[in-house]
């Protein structure tokens, strides 16, 4: 039973692994071949051991035959009891005769009586201490001789019998979750975990970047959080002024490191403290114990300690704490090799400013380059302003998307695709051994156990635990999901 249990154990959660990874596959490829994208789960999967034991014990004990067999059966086989033999005459004569064959029998004598006509009948019999003996020595006989049999029977069956359930989800409440961006608690969990390429986390998860200004600069007056510039992450694609999108991406990104930065904003003022220890005559009281109780510095808080002069209670303002949170930040790698161009002025514009810094100006808040370069807007050339970068993540969705897109222009546009490092993102139908397969449309696809082998598989992971964070047990439709229950003897 041991042995079946685990043997079942790892079984099953073979199967759901490769049935996870193949569906997560099914729907990249389905995004390159730009199908419908349709997500399913099974949501139970148990296993069922039944094991039935039997057992039994057979025998015959012999005993040893009797003396003398051969005369009794002879002497049953020719004593037939009493023979009745009716003839026609007009006599009837009762005599004895005595059997033949019984060792030890005597004669016997009796009378003769004569009747008139009728029917003559002769009747025998044998004695009866004789056949008492017969009997008694067939019935011993009854038990053949020979030695003691004995027959032991053993039988056992083990049933074995997967049951699982399939859930279409295909409700508001997940569509909702798996189109919306990916919060950055989930990102930044990644990022602690030292396990994935920070490279690659961006090249994956991030959609685009914001610049937005701080606040308005000579010769580009326009408010706080205008948008500046965007930098979309694609696959493949060239812009409006011949650009290379992609590559102008990989190469902004090459010496960028995405991290997590802990924010708080500032605190809300609400009213001054008079406003609570004030009557409306405008005399002051003093402030009680469940006053005080309100200013805990989660709801309410005072920005200043309370002064001893309640005259002064003026001064001290009530406030709402602002909690801290984690944003997504971007820090600059040192000693990076790839040029970061998001500070050199654009090479389309000529350049009428003397002051144009070599490198990203060293005091920015964002990875030593919070300053772009933009056209000026009232002359000729480019004015560096002070933006703050903000990193858009994809959805989960999106980065399914994101991969079937980047396959397709593998295999139609690879000038126009960019690579990380020496190889793809991702890639499909390479050399080796299938680890995971999938059919769309009459042809096969699979991941291959090759060069790319780790990096194929840790994103295919990573988008498989994207789309199971959107799955709850409160989501499941309301409909019987399909059931499958196999049984194997």
């Amino acid at each position: 039973m041991q042995g079946t249990v685990e043997r079942l154990t790892v079984e099953y959660n073979t199967a759901a692994a490769q049935m996870a990874n193949e569906l997560t596959l099914l729907n990249i490829i389905r995004a390159e071949e730009d199908l419908p994208i349709y997500y399913t789960s099974i949501s139970r999967l148990t296993g069922s051991v039944q094991l039935t034991a039997s057992g039994g014990f057979n025998a015959q004990l012999k005993q040893a035959s009797p003396v003398q067999a051969t005369s009794a059966t002879d002497a049953m086989a020719k004593t037939t009891g009493t023979t009745t033999t009716t003839a026609t005459g007009t006599t009837t004569s009762m005599m004895t005769t005595t059997p033949q064959g019984l060792a030890g029998a005597q004669p016997m004598s009796g009378p003769t009586v004569a009747a008139g006509s009728g029917t003559s009948s002769i009747t025998t019999v044998a004695p009866t201490s004789s056949m008492v003996n017969t009997v008694t020595d067939l019935t011993s006989r009854a038990v053949t001789s020979g030695g003691n049999v004995y027959m032991p029977s053993v039988g056992g069956q083990i049933v074995t019998g997967p049951s699982f359930d399939i859930n279409i989800l295909d409700t508001q409440v997940f569509y909702n979750g798996v189109l919306t961006e990916i919060p950055f608690s989930t990102v930044d969990n990644y990022l602690d975990q030292e396990y994935y390429d920070n490279q690659l986390l961006i090249r994956l998860l991030v959609d685009r970047l914001e610049f937005r200004l701080k606040n308005p600069v000579e010769h580009y007056q326009h408010p706080a959080g205008t948008l500046a510039k965007v930098m979309h992450n694609v696959a493949s694609g060239i812009d409006e002024n011949g650009n290379d999108m992609a590559e102008e991406f990989a190469n902004e990104v090459a010496c960028f490191k995405l991290t997590g930065l802990s924010e708080k904003k500032p605190d809300k003022t609400l009213a001054p403290l008079s406003r609570v220890t004030e009557y409306t005559d405008g005399k002051q009281r003093a402030i009680r114990i469940q006053d005080l109780a309100a200013f805990d510095g989660t709801k309410l808080d005072i920005d200043r300690p309370i002064p001893e002069d309640p005259a002064s209670d003026h001064k001290v303002l009530i406030v709402r704490p602002s909690t801290e949170k984690r944003v997504a930040h971007i820090d600059l790698l040192k000693n990076c090799k790839n040029p970061v161009r998001i500070a050199d002025p654009p090479e389309t514009l000529p350049s009428t400013h003397d002051a144009v810094p070599a490198e990203p100006p060293a005091d920015s808040l964002y990875a030593g380059a919070g300053h772009i370069w933009l056209p000026s807007e009232d002359s000729d050339g480019a004015v560096l302003v002070p933006v703050d970068i903000r990193i858009i993540f994809r959805s989960p969705d999106g980065v399914l998307k994101f991969l079937g897109r980047y396959l397709y222009s593998v295999e139609h546009d690879p000038t126009h695709t960019f690579r990380l490092g020496q190889q793809p993102l991702f890639s499909v139908n390479g050399k080796g051994p299938a680890l995971v397969r999938t059919e769309v449309l009459g042809k096969h696809y699979f991941i291959a156990d090759d060069e790319n082998r780790r990096r194929n598989m840790i994103v295919l992971g990573l988008a498989e635990q994207l789309i199971n964070l959107q799955k709850s047990a409160t989501d499941r439709p309301v409909t019987v999901p399909v059931q499958w229950c196999l049984k194997a003897t």
